[in-house]
Order: structure tokens, then sequence, then C-alpha cells
């Protein structure tokens, strides 16, 4: 299981840095919303002990990648010019909101496994 929060770590810090290795000397407010919702799934990923139920697992791992996706996809409808990727983020947004509403429902349902 650390190999995989290595990598998922080291992964994020390249995200991190990648605009300025692009040879930006600064990020504009989107990609810091970009990058900032990635950390903020990465650090509720990291800190979260694995069970060992696989179940349990997907679902506390889901939820916070989730909530990723909602809030990069409200970064695309703040900032983003592309009427098609607006109406992308619209459904993603949609989409990302019932299931983790789902999940959530599945985990008060399922206290013994977790």
């Amino acid at each position: 299981m650390k190999i995989r929060h290595v990598a998922f770590s080291a992964g994020l810090a390249l995200l991190a840095a990648a605009p300025l290795a692009w040879g930006q000397t600064s990020m504009t407010p989107a990609d810091q919303s970009f990058v900032e919702s990635m950390q903020q799934m990465n650090q509720a990923t990291k800190s979260m002990p694995m069970t060992g139920k696989t179940d349990q697992d997907f679902v506390m791992m889901m939820v916070p990648h989730h909530e990723a996706a909602v809030t990069m996809a409200q970064t695309e409808l703040k900032y983003g010019k592309s009427p098609f990727l607006k109406r992308m983020a619209r459904k993603i947004i949609k989409s990302q909101d019932h299931e983790i509403k789902q999940m959530r429902r599945w985990l008060a349902k399922h206290p013994g496994t977790h």
C-alpha cells in the first residue's frame, strides 16, 4: 500500500510543478485551483488507513477522488472558455455529486465494514 501512496504523491508533485516546468513563471488562478484540488485529494487519501476490505477501501478512496473532480469541474465553469468543456463540467458535477451521495449512503448502511 505504501508504494501506491509514494507513486501517487510523486505524480502530484510533478503535476504541481508542471506549469513552472513548462516555462510559466506563475500559475493562473485556474491552475492554482486544479493543483489545490489534487493536493487536497492526495492529503485525504494519503492519510486514510487501508482496512484490507476492498469495498470499504474503494469507497473511502473514491469519495475524495470524486470531490476533486467536482472542484476541478467547478474551476472549468469559472475560468474555462469552451462551451463543450463547460457542458462536460456540468455533467461531471451532477454525476460525481450523485455518486458521492450514493457512496456516503453505502458507508452509513455498512458501519461494520469500516
